[in-house]
């Protein structure tokens, strides 16, 4: 049936609400404070991460709003005098002998363009022990649910550190005692609070037991110079390019494994292109069952979108169609579809005519024919 970008808006408006896989929703936001709009949006995700733990303040507010709280935690290092909170942290890792992997701060790796940072050595069993010690002392004083760890895997070490940690352990993994940390701090908060890791996906066996949730980044939109690039859902040319390949041969096979890992997808967009980028993210997400984010750098109020609130129930299908430009899948409450083409499709099997992309779309079944 024919489907206008304004009937589609208005069914898609008119459909939203918080079934569906609504535990599975996720936001993030890492201001010190949130404003008065800013609560009342990501209030709205069960699942939020923020910066850091956040003061007595702020945090009363969020979780006045309902969401479960996760706390940011650069997995692998730490950067010299910040944040505030973790200055006591910091005092204890650079007393200790071997806690890190050099006295002298060193950049590359995950750090931040243009800084220098010091990186944990994971090899050491009382740097691990006093970590987790750490962690679960600030879950216990701030409510908080768990921990976001951000770029786990030795991947993320700078070249000389991964040298320095196969000199100071040699035979043993990184990864691996990294994943020795993350079993360590779930014996000690338990198997209610909260492990959400980015990119455990690439050291499944070393990482994923321990994990509730795992990242991918910018796997369907980012942000490339002025403009946000729309993966194409397949390239023959450039495979490592698409949305498929990496998806296929990366995350599918770790989430097969462990099945219990519910798998979260942030992705990223200039303001000029916020709406559409967080409905093609959106989509791309649900057509394997999972959920995601966008992300607008410098101007998160862009980031509110309905798309996230749409009741999809289970897929209705084992798995995606593609049609030319459109990849669709059948669920309990309708069709989530996306078109990386600028011209519009049609979803032959249900008759659905979908609007010019790039975007991503839900169509209720009242509406879908």
């Amino acid at each position: 049936m024919t489907w206008s970008r304004r009937k589609w808006l208005l069914g898609m408006a008119a459909s939203s609400s918080m079934g569906g896989s609504a535990q599975d929703r996720v936001a993030f936001h890492y201001e010190a404070v949130f404003s008065p709009n800013a609560l009342r949006w990501y209030t709205r995700f069960p699942l939020l991460v923020t910066g850091g733990v956040l003061s007595a303040e702020q945090t009363r507010k969020l979780r006045d709003g309902g969401p479960r709280l996760l706390a940011y935690e650069w997995s692998t290092g730490l950067y010299p005098g910040e944040p505030a909170s973790h200055r006591e942290w910091e005092r204890q890792v650079r007393s200790r002998k071997g806690w890190l992997l050099s006295e002298v701060p060193s950049g590359g790796g995950s750090a931040a363009p243009n800084r220098s940072a010091y990186w944990y050595d994971f090899g050491n069993p009382d740097l691990r022990a006093g970590r987790t010690r750490w962690l679960a002392q600030l879950l216990n004083q701030s409510s908080y649910e768990g921990f976001f760890f951000d770029t786990v895997g030795s991947e993320q070490l700078p070249a000389n550190m991964q040298a320095a940690f196969s000199k100071r352990w040699p035979g043993l993994s990184y990864d691996a005692c990294q994943g020795q940390f993350l079993g360590e701090l779930r014996r000690l908060i338990g198997p209610k609070k909260l492990i959400f890791l980015n990119q455990g996906y690439r050291h499944a066996a070393e990482l994923l037991p321990h994990a509730d949730m795992d990242l991918t980044e910018s796997y369907f939109t980012g942000i490339e110079g002025p403009r946000t690039r729309f993966r194409a859902w397949q390239d023959d040319r450039a495979p490592w390019e698409s949305i498929r390949v990496p998806m296929e041969k990366l995350v599918l096979p770790a989430a097969k494994r462990f099945p219990n890992v519910r798998f979260v997808h942030v992705n990223y967009a200039t303001p000029e292109s916020a709406g559409p980028a967080a409905r093609y993210s959106w989509a791309v997400s649900r057509l394997w069952d999972h959920t995601g984010y966008l992300m607008v750098p410098q101007r998160a109020e862009l980031e509110q979108d309905p798309i996230y609130f749409n009741e999809t129930g289970a897929p209705a299908e084992t798995a995606w169609e593609q049609e030319g430009s459109v990849v669709s899948r059948l669920f309990e409450h309708g069709i989530v579809a996306m078109n990386s083409s600028a011209q519009p499709g049609k979803i032959q099997r249900t008759g659905t005519l979908v609007p010019a992309g790039p975007d991503g779309f839900f169509f209720p079944r009242r509406a879908a024919g």
